[in-house]
């Protein structure tokens, strides 16, 4: 098989600590940002995540939901293709909840990510 003809995955994890979650104060609709990141081995892109633990949207307010987003001031395409999960860990960091995986093209400042990801009396 030609060499040129094999894709390369590359692959990487953020971790995201929230010190004492269940205290946060955000109504529907207000959400935690994570830092900005940078992902070296995907054309420099930048990233972040945004949790809304009262739900992003009026009806979605028993909701913990959950977004990826492809930040606006980065470099790299137009478009980029990523295939990713999203998961809530403990604290010894094994899975609580996880969803994916999902492969979606962002474009610069474009989101993705679940209204409804778990239901606040689940978490």
């Amino acid at each position: 098989m030609d060499p040129d003809d094999l894709s390369e995955n590359k692959c990487f994890t953020y971790t995201w600590n929230i010190e004492n979650f269940s205290y946060s104060w955000q109504k529907n609709r207000e959400c935690i940002s994570s830092p900005v990141f940078n992902v070296d081995t995907m054309e420099k892109t930048k990233w972040r995540l945004d949790l809304y633990p009262n739900g992003c949207l009026k009806n979605a307010r028993d909701y913990i939901s959950f977004f990826l987003k492809r930040e606006s001031a980065c470099t790299g395409p137009e478009e980029f293709n990523i295939y990713f999960d999203l998961s809530f860990l403990t604290t010894n960091t094994s899975a609580l909840l996880s969803r994916g995986p999902y492969s979606n093209s962002f474009s610069k400042g474009m989101d993705w990510g679940l209204v409804r990801f778990v239901p606040l009396d689940q978490y």
